[in-house]
């Protein structure tokens, strides 16, 4: 059962969306060992970077929400049967 939003109001995750990338989750998903001195070059590089991605990403996921059969059917049990 899903439960609404006030529900999440005084949670971190009930108003934002963040993504965490640390060096072992990369390595893992890359099968490479990464130096911590490569992580942080790689890190500070490309941060500006990640973070506009992300961004880009999260703005098309939102346009697209009402493509997802799935969405709205958490989004109609949230509302509690209500039209949005």
């Amino acid at each position: 059962m899903s439960v609404g939003w006030e529900d999440h109001a005084e949670g971190w995750h009930g108003s934002t969306l963040w993504q965490v990338i640390e060096k072992e989750h990369m390595e893992s998903n890359t099968d490479e060992v990464i130096s911590d001195d490569e992580w942080y070059a790689f890190v500070e590089f490309f941060n500006d970077g990640f973070a506009d991605a992300v961004s880009q990403l999260a703005a098309d996921f939102w346009r697209d929400r009402n493509l997802c059969e799935e969405w709205k059917e958490e989004w109609k049990e949230i509302l509690g049967g209500e039209e949005e």
